[in-house]
């Protein structure tokens, strides 16, 4: 998009022709704009061509105008005013300095309503003067934009826009095809009249319709009437209808199943409407949030909505599409099997700004599938869904719509059924998904439809029927998601997971436990599938510019920055981690492999329904057995887990914590063999877990056994993630001393810095350290590329909301997954010494662990990380230890097993519960034997 630049041709095309550089107030001289603030009309609804320029037309409308400006995100514009003048009409006193009516980021935007009555039916201009409060002897001058007006407009406008809000506002009243022309003869007598943004509103008004339509022959129209739009949507005056056209051509390529092509329109879409600073920029998030769920994720659409809505306070957002977002952002949440009751609560809350709450909807179609939705909320939160139920089939007798009407008594009955099956009555819950599963004609209400049946006839003991009920949920499940993204996204924990887990019960229940495991398999198939990159993409090269400026523009709003700027800065630097994280995700799908590998063997799979946690461990030679089946309800397991991430901040004694954890232990440690002098060092016992969604919060290194000790002191637990991007070779022992990496203390703040520096230097003199200010990004992006194992101490970066983008604080910045070269891969292990390094988002498959899950799926063979907070002297402890050890056997699963050993002996559980030893390989170095499961 062309924007109007100081220095560029807008300059000279739009320049004030009437006014002097001069202040009149002052006779002080007017500075041109700091470089790189970009400027674009605003508050206009209709656009006109003169002369070959496309300028912004005036409608009487008693609404503000002016200019919004872009400014570049280092440069601090919390303090400006603007001085707002219109040139063609006489001024009665000079207007006065005003802050940004609309702000959002560095996006600013000055007006005022111009009196119209005044407004010659001619061209006039205006003009901008930004005055700076912390340098108020400077002000800059913005170049005019010239503007268009004509008396005669504003009836003929207004006559046709009221046609178009009736042709709205009768869209549950019409049949389709009679709506189309009604919007397509607007469109040409739009046209007729002169007024091309008011045709291309109606034009896409249209291919709504069409898009809604989703049949193949209605979107291969949208997609024709698309191809015809004008080409004059990037000059700056139109940026309002390129807002609409783009987000138009994104939901039409989501319907049709090209999620890539979507994605980048919205990226697009959003560009325009952020330089507008336009409250449709929540339109834009709604769109994104839906292609996100389609997928499998429910954490960053809530995210992105839960920020989205909270800048509607500042955009003065439509009441519909703040509805809209309220209503997508309840609906994340209904259809989470995780969902708490505070998260349901907040459901309920959103769904209560939905104006349908309190009062009547003239679309019966919209109304009822509200209040079909209220009934699935109300199940979920165990209260009688039977009213709004009512309600909901009263309201679907009048929609005219036989589609809609179809799709949403589909819906209506698997909301019956879901309650059904909540409260056991499996005959009455067949009854009502059986007719949806076979005749409703969208993937997502089928799959939810077939999951109703397959518990259903579970609980009836059909097991063959729920079999084949549960294949085919998770079949149409998968067909829903459509098309990857060309992102690495992981699969959250969700309703298509679980449907994995049931039939993975299922085929316990059938003493099949073999097949369970091939069904958590393929779960982690499925995971992995989305991160494959598609044609098109941005190159790798191009991904890294990109990367580099976001990090750059990230630097020029650290803090400390003043009260002021740091509000202001506060969203914006939101975007930019929200633009780093898709960045970093899409490099990953384009630098792996994208084929599946298994992330090497594991011993136990483990995973959570709603009412209990089933263990499975496999034999060296593949037999599968079931190891635990524990009753544990899904709402207690999340109490447990928050309070042992409670007592990780303020460590109790270890009495305390083995009550606190005992409940996991019973699920998740398997019967072992009474201890002797065979088996009773954990480096004779090494388990590898792969654990599926909440489960791998878990901090299996302390959980309690029943003798006294802890599982990490009779076996050596390893978090496996759930694939790895390229195979390697088995951890080839003990590497060269040159081999070794150190990078110590960048910042110069950790107590046990400088003691830990001769200690490393003592054990490994030929090693390559990196000490304080030398360890910069650059100095170990050359020095990793050699090192066959590299350790760390350095505070964590971690963003829990942006997981993606964790990282490690060297000297001069932090070092994140993406800057982590995709070759630099060492061949024994990588110690990260730091905060929250080895957590991140639960996701379905069995694993990701955040940025040291994400090395090891690399192809590093172990990774030692911490997922919480990590005490400096509890670190510097464990380190010494591990090395004495590493040094003497060689094996980094028996190092780690001495490490905690030394650590347990002096410190309790709590603080070091949340060590991990995540790996991929069978062996680590002199290969121990597995874990021996007690009959």
């Amino acid at each position: 998009m062309s924007k109007l630049a100081v220095g560029g041709a807008w300059l000279v095309l739009l320049a004030v022709l009437l006014s002097p550089w001069l202040d009149s107030d002052k006779g002080e001289r007017l500075l041109p704009l700091p470089s790189g603030v970009e400027a674009i009309p605003y508050g206009h609804k209709e656009v006109d061509f003169s002369e070959g320029l496309l300028l912004p037309r005036w409608i009487n409308t008693g609404k503000k105008i002016g200019v919004c400006l872009e400014t570049p995100i280092g440069l601090d514009t919390s303090q400006w005013l603007g001085q707002v003048t219109i040139l063609a009409i006489e001024e009665e006193r000079v207007p006065s300095f005003e802050p940004p009516f609309r702000q959002a980021g560095n996006n600013l935007c000055f007006g005022r309503v111009p009196p119209t009555s005044r407004l010659p039916s001619s061209t006039f201009e205006v003009c901008l003067v930004i005055e700076d409060g912390f340098e108020v002897d400077q002000r800059y001058r913005v170049p005019c934009f010239r503007w268009v007006y004509d008396k005669e407009d504003s009836a003929t406008y207004d006559a046709l826009y009221q046609r178009l809000h009736t042709a709205i506002e009768s869209r549950t009243r019409l049949p389709p095809d009679e709506l189309l022309s009604k919007y397509d003869q607007l469109a040409a007598a739009a046209d007729e009249a002169g007024f091309p943004a008011l045709s291309l509103l109606s034009q896409d008004m249209a291919i709504e319709i069409l898009r809604q339509d989703g049949s193949d022959e209605a979107l291969a129209q949208a997609e024709s009437r698309l191809t015809t739009l004008p080409t004059w949507l990037d000059q700056p005056a139109a940026t309002p209808s390129a807002i609409i056209v783009t987000l138009g051509k994104a939901k039409v390529a989501s319907k049709a199943g090209r999620l890539r092509e979507a994605w980048e329109h919205l990226n697009k879409a959003d560009d325009f409407a952020r330089r507008y600073v336009s409250y449709r920029r929540i339109a834009v998030t709604m769109a994104r949030a839906e292609i996100l769920t389609r997928l499998g994720q429910l954490e960053e659409p809530q995210r992105r909505l839960g920020a989205a809505l909270e800048g509607c306070e500042r955009l003065s957002c439509e009441s519909k599409m703040q509805t809209g977002a309220h209503r997508l952002f309840a609906w994340l949440i209904m259809i989470d099997p995780d969902a708490t009751s505070q998260a349901l609560e907040q459901a309920r809350k959103s769904m209560q700004q939905d104006p349908r709450a309190n009062a009547g909807e003239p679309d019966n179609a919209e109304l009822a599938n509200f209040r079909i939705n209220l009934a699935l909320l109300a199940s979920r939160l165990g209260e009688d869904p039977g009213p709004a139920l009512t309600q909901a089939r009263a309201s679907l007798e009048l929609v005219d719509s036989a589609p809609k009407r179809a799709f949403l008594r589909a819906w209506a009955n698997v909301v019956v059924g879901l309650d059904s099956l909540a409260h056991n009555d499996a005959p009455r819950a067949l009854t009502s998904c059986a007719k949806p599963a076979n005749s409703a004609k969208q993937s997502r209400v089928i799959s939810w439809a077939w999951s109703c049946m397959a518990r259903a006839h579970r609980q009836l003991g059909h097991a063959r029927q729920a079999v084949e009920g549960f294949e085919q949920a998770i079949h149409h499940g998968l067909e829903a998601q459509s098309a990857p993204l060309g992102q690495d996204l992981s699969l959250a924990p969700g309703r298509l997971a679980d449907d994995y887990f049931r039939a993975a019960r299922l085929a316990v229940e059938q003493e099949n436990p073999q097949r369970a495991w091939e069904l958590l398999v393929a779960l982690d198939r499925a995971a992995a599938r989305n991160g494959g990159a598609t044609l098109g993409a941005p190159s790798v090269e191009k991904l890294q510019q990109d990367q580099a400026l976001l990090n750059r523009q990230l630097d020029a709003i650290r803090p400390p920055l003043a009260p002021e700027r740091s509000r202001q800065v506060a969203p914006l630097r939101q975007e930019l981690l929200a633009g780093l994280e898709e960045i970093h995700r899409t490099l990953s799908a384009r630098t792996s492999s994208n084929s599946f590998v298994a992330g090497g063997p594991a011993n136990l799979r483990a995973f959570a329904l709603e009412d209990e946690v089933i263990l499975l461990a496999r034999a060296r030679d593949g037999e599968v057995t079931v190891a635990r089946r524990t009753p544990l309800l899904r709402s207690e397991l999340h109490e447990i887990l928050d309070r042992l991430d409670e007592a990780q901040r303020n460590p109790p004694d270890d009495a305390v914590w083995r009550k606190l954890a005992r409940p996991l232990a019973e699920a998740l440690v398997p019967a072992m063999d009474p201890p002797n002098s065979a088996t009773s060092q954990a480096s004779n016992s090494v388990t590898r877990y792969a654990l599926h969604g909440l489960l791998q919060r878990v901090p299996l290194t302390a959980l309690p056994l029943d003798s006294g000790g802890w599982l990490s002191s009779r076996a050596v637990p390893v978090w496996r993630p759930s694939f790895v991007e390229r195979d390697h070779p088995p951890d080839r022992g003990l590497p060269l001393a040159a081999q070794a990496l150190f990078v110590v203390d960048p910042r110069r703040n950790l107590p046990s810095g400088t003691v830990a520096l001769q200690d490393y230097r003592r054990r490994f003199p030929s090693a390559r350290v990196l000490y304080g200010e030398s360890a910069t990004r650059a100095s170990f992006k050359e020095a990793m590329r050699e090192a066959s194992f590299i350790h760390i101490d350095a505070h964590g970066n971690h963003d829990p909301a942006f997981s993606q983008l964790s990282g490690l604080q060297l000297a001069d910045a932090a070092i994140t997954l993406a800057d982590w070269p995709v070759q630099s891969v060492p061949s024994t292990f990588v110690n990260l010494s730091s905060c929250h390094i080895g957590g991140g988002v639960p996701s379905a498959d069995s694993g990701r662990y955040g940025f040291a899950g994400a090395l090891a799926r690399r192809g590093i063979p172990w990774v030692i990380a911490s997922s919480s907070v990590l005490d400096d002297q509890l670190a510097y402890e464990f380190n010494s230890a591990f090395y004495d050890a590493f040094q003497l056997e060689e094996n980094v699963p028996r190092a780690f097993s001495t490490a905690l050993e030394t650590v347990r002996q002096r410190h309790p559980a709590a603080a070091w519960a949340r060590l991990r030893l995540i790996g991929t390989v069978s062996g680590g170095g002199k290969t121990p034997a597995p874990l021996t499961i007690g009959e």
